[in-house]
């Protein structure tokens, strides 16, 4: 009993030792519009019989979220994202400036919603052309429900004027085939297709004040250089490192079995007399991070190291 606690603990001293030298600390960035067709605005719902759904202002000097007369969509393109491949995003919001509080608009409440372009690089920028903000399709990630804080004053940039946390937005494109760090990401702010009320949040825009145009900051951890976070740790845990679905391999001709433990050797998940080449485990709902992984067969075992990121 006391060789195999000397044992475990020496494991879990040696994963410490092996998950420090491969964690960099955390990265944050943050990248402003710079160009004025990087913002636009769309009009969602036609109200005014002289006006046309679909409509994009790209040289607006503000950005209303997301009502000006109309219902409408506000897209930003964030050029140059240096995001690596496989980071692990932790925080992530749009953060704007006000432009005007407006007494009876600015101070009333709205429901928007907030969601990512379904592209690993888009190219941009906007162009007066009809739909060319919403035709853009959308991550499946997003927040349905944003209720912005009031507008108390110009030039206010804090947390009322800040998008919900959108890491979720972020992995998802960031997880799509083809993105590469340095490329572009677009966010958009879109009112209910059926307001009707003139409430909304004015913010800066780039062709309005550059200093004040939506910046986009994301917080992420990311892999060394050098470590693939692609890369098998083991030929018998695959994917591995994972977002919770792996499969194990079974090492032998007989049955097995596997425990899962955390990085301080608490056990968290068993299973025995399985059948079969291989067993897919989901840990879906398991924080991020490091896990021992020990494969059971008669008279042997064998641990691996487990990332989910």
């Amino acid at each position: 009993m006391k060789s195999q606690f000397y044992t475990r603990l020496t494991m879990v001293f040696t994963a410490i030792l092996f998950f420090t030298s491969i964690a960099i600390a955390q990265t944050t960035i943050e990248v402003q519009i710079l160009d004025g067709a990087d913002d636009a605005e769309e009009i969602r719902t036609a109200i005014d019989p002289t006006d046309v759904t679909g409509d994009v202002s790209i040289t607006s000097s503000d950005l209303e979220l997301a009502f000006d007369k109309e219902p409408q969509f506000v897209g930003m393109i964030f050029r140059g994202c240096d995001i690596p491949v496989g980071a692990i995003i932790s925080n992530a919001y749009v953060q704007f400036t006000v432009d005007k509080a407006v007494e009876g608009t600015t101070d009333q409440p709205i429901t928007l919603e907030v969601y990512g372009a379904k592209e690993a690089a888009v190219a941009g920028p906007f162009t007066g052309d009809l739909f060319s903000v919403s035709s853009h399709p959308a991550t499946d990630a997003k927040i349905a429900e944003w209720k912005p804080g009031i507008s108390v004053a110009e030039g206010d940039a804090g947390e009322n004027e800040r998008t919900p946390d959108i890491s979720a937005i972020i992995t998802e494109i960031i997880s799509l085939d083809g993105w590469a760090s340095g490329n572009n990401i677009m966010i958009v702010v879109a009112a209910p297709a059926d307001l009707k009320d003139d409430v909304n949040r004015e913010m800066e825009s780039a062709d309005g004040d550059a200093a004040g145009a939506p910046k986009l900051v994301v917080t992420f951890t990311s892999w060394p250089a050098g470590i693939n976070p692609n890369e098998k740790f083991s030929k018998s845990i695959y994917p591995n490192p994972t977002e919770g679905m792996f499969s194990i391999e079974n090492p032998s001709t007989d049955k097995f079995g596997y425990e899962i433990y955390s990085i301080n050797g608490k056990l968290l998940v068993s299973r025995n007399n399985i059948s079969g080449s291989t067993v897919e485990v989901d840990l879906s709902s398991f924080a991020k991070g490091m896990y021992f992984v020990d494969v059971k067969t008669t008279g042997r075992t064998e641990t691996h190291k487990l990332i989910i990121k």
